[in-house]
């Protein structure tokens, strides 16, 4: 049975990195890097290093790491918590027109 949902998830399964064309490849790596460098430079800052050090108090199971910090603990507490609010913060919008790298 075929519906619109389902078509276009078969489409979106199929699509790999190298089916895209060069320009959209390129800009996906520019926004990656940028993603990166953003929570990179955050971990470095007063919140950062508040977020993380909440973060790596609470401990428990070893799933997810936190850049920069050379731990690892829960994945619901880890990454996601402390990586979001930093490098999304509207203080350090690294994807902004106006940022040279891209």
């Amino acid at each position: 049975m075929s519906s619109p949902t389902l078509d276009i998830a078969h489409f979106i399964g199929r699509i790999t990195f190298d089916t895209l064309p060069e320009n959209l490849r390129s800009t996906i790596n520019k926004f990656l890097l940028d993603a990166v460098g953003c929570g990179v430079y955050g971990g470095t800052t007063r919140s950062g290093r508040i977020f993380a050090e909440h973060v790596m108090d609470k401990g428990g199971r070893e799933e997810a790491s936190l850049w920069g910090r050379g731990w690892r603990g829960p994945a619901e507490s880890g990454g996601q918590f402390v990586r979001d609010p930093i490098a999304a913060s509207p203080q350090r919008d690294c994807s902004a027109p106006s940022n040279p790298a891209l």
